[in-house]
């Protein structure tokens, strides 16, 4: 801990958390976000020959999770969580997973069971369409669906923007270790003001590409899930932050333990769907 902070720790208000709270945050910290790590590390390493655009989205996606969690560790190690620089450079990574990931999602079941998208393939939606752009001069329903989700998701990743900036500062001990939260002005203006901005503005100019109907789908699908980025870690970190604000050891706790399930959910997804995905040589034929 640095000696300015450490120097102004005994002048803050101490928060009392009980031991099992403790060994949540150190088991969160020590346990949770070292296995993450690894295993998204792992799961980019098991996809790195593979050329297929879902599979090399996702695997992107875990890339920058990675990274952004690395980050995440420096920062917390040399520098008590106030490098602004790596705190920067871990959002960033964040942000990028949180697009990545669920375009690589989305990717996997256009490209592999729904088929909206190829125009030579046959739509699995098309049971309720009737009547479809594939084969004749009409607009995509799906695509029109589109023109709601997001302008509705813009709307909703302002909701940071409702609240002013936390300026609180407490201590709490762990394992008789003090620890500081103290609310960061440029933290906060990043994630709760910049962030939904930049989210909401990629997400309304979907309809630029939208309106030019099949030609404009491949970039708006870009946008969209650029933004969806934005806005979903803006909530994220947003929801967690002010719920945990009397108690902000718990945010760190659900953060991490979010992160490794989606990690975790991702595996369990590569792994049973190994063999449809070719993720596996198939067993040679008999005879």
């Amino acid at each position: 801990m640095p000696a300015q902070i450490a120097a102004a720790v005994p002048a803050l208000p101490a928060l009392d958390i009980g031991f099992p709270e403790q060994v949540l945050i150190v088991t969160s910290a020590f346990c949770f976000k070292p296995i993450q790590m690894a295993l998204s590390f792992l799961l980019v390493i098991a996809l790195r020959r593979q050329r297929a655009r879902d599979l090399s989205l996702i695997r992107n996606g875990l890339l920058f999770l990675f990274l952004g969690e690395a980050f995440c560790a420096i920062d917390y190690y040399t520098a008590s969580w106030l490098s602004e620089p790596l705190d920067f450079l871990h959002g960033a990574g964040m942000v990028a997973m949180s697009a990545l990931l669920p375009f690589g999602l989305f990717t996997l079941l256009d490209d592999r069971v729904l088929h909206f998208s190829d125009e030579d393939a046959a739509c699995a939606v098309n049971r309720l369409c009737k009547r479809c752009w594939k084969r004749e001069d009409v607009t995509c329903a799906p695509h029109r669906l589109f023109f709601f989700v997001g302008p509705a998701l813009a709307v909703l990743g302002l909701i940071p923007l409702t609240l002013p900036f936390d300026q609180s500062s407490l201590v709490y001990c762990v394992y008789g270790t003090r620890l500081s939260h103290h609310g960061n002005a440029w933290r906060q203006l990043l994630e709760f003001r910049i962030y939904p901005l930049v989210g909401a503005a990629a997400l309304l100019a979907t309809w630029i590409f939208l309106l030019q109907g099949r030609r404009g789908l491949a970039w708006a699908k870009r946008l969209f899930f650029a933004g969806f980025g934005f806005v979903t870690y803006s909530l994220f970190r947003f929801f967690l932050y002010r719920t945990f604000l009397p108690n902000p050891g718990w945010s760190g706790v659900w953060e991490e333990t979010t992160e490794l399930l989606a990690v975790a959910g991702v595996g369990a997804l590569l792994w049973v769907f190994r063999r449809p995905l070719g993720l596996i040589r198939p067993k040679p034929a008999e005879g």
